[in-house]
């Protein structure tokens, strides 16, 4: 088959609007995360009674650290390197 044919063979392209291309509720799905039914379900299929025990599991002693990332100090750091005065207050 030649490409002349090829392109007489297949129907031509349909325009579409933007809006039928957006998938805003996949966008939604990967972005705010499980429910906490969706959770539950998955710790019962893996064999795990908490996502801290899954964690426990998969993560290995060496790399879990259980104390808090200290990300305060470093935020308060960019933002007056931006010339923001106070970043907005955070509960850490």
């Amino acid at each position: 088959m030649k490409m002349n044919e090829l392109k007489s063979a297949t129907k031509p392209a349909t325009r579409r609007l933007l809006e039928e291309l957006e998938q805003h509720r996949g966008f939604v799905d990967r972005h705010i995360g499980t429910s906490e039914s969706d959770q539950r379900e998955m710790l019962k299929t893996l064999g795990y009674p908490s996502r801290a025990a899954l964690i426990d599991a998969v993560v290995p002693p060496s790399i879990r650290s259980r104390e808090p990332l200290p990300l305060f100090g470093s935020v308060r750091r960019a933002c007056r390197r931006c010339g923001v005065r106070e970043p907005l207050q955070w509960t850490h």
